[in-house]
């Protein structure tokens, strides 16, 4: 019967390198990337700091979740194409005095999404419609929320070209007569 060779130093160190680098290939496969990259650093603050097995492994995928997020607030913002960057910090309620800033608020919050109604900013130029609806936006985006901007004039033509073409619009057919019957003028 062999007996096995007795663990030094040298074998410790490659078996503890080849899971290291088993980890990370277990790691890159789950496309868990940013988990990957954050690996050595991670270990080492594990090691410096004592961390438990699963605080190391909160910390680790914390790294991942945010990373996840970030990616997929940037892919939010990619498919809304709004025009400009403005935020609701940025209007000028004192420039225009006819705009509620309590309705505003109110909008803000994000309570119409939740409960599946419409906001119709409506006005004559220049008033900050285009802003607010930016703004609420933005918000809604970071919230978490799905949106897609585009202007009145581009949704009529969309559904008036689908009309024509004996097609439901895409961006219209989302409205049910329930959420039209719903939609409230701001």
């Amino acid at each position: 019967m062999t007996t096995p060779p007795p663990i030094t130093a040298t074998t410790a160190t490659a078996a503890t390198g080849s899971a290291y680098q088993q980890l990370r290939g277990h790691l890159h496969y789950l496309r868990l990337d940013a988990a990957a990259e954050a690996l050595p650093a991670t270990l080492d603050h594990a090691h410096t700091q004592q961390l438990s097995h699963t605080a190391f492994l909160e910390r680790l995928l914390a790294i991942e979740v945010q990373a996840t997020e970030a990616r997929r607030h940037a892919s939010r913002l990619r498919f809304a194409a709004f025009p400009a960057p403005w935020r609701l910090e940025d209007f000028d309620f004192d420039a225009q005095p006819g705009v509620d800033r309590k309705l505003v608020g109110e909008l803000a919050t994000l309570r119409f999404v939740d409960e599946h109604a419409n906001c119709l900013l409506i006005g004559p130029p220049g008033v900050g419609k285009t802003h607010l609806a930016l703004a609420l936006g933005h918000l809604a985006v970071d919230a978490g929320h799905r949106v897609s901007f585009v202007t009145a004039a581009e949704l009529v033509a969309r559904c008036h070209r689908a009309a024509l073409e004996g097609r439901a619009p895409p961006r219209c057919s989302r409205s049910s007569p329930s959420a039209t019957s719903r939609a409230r003028s701001c």
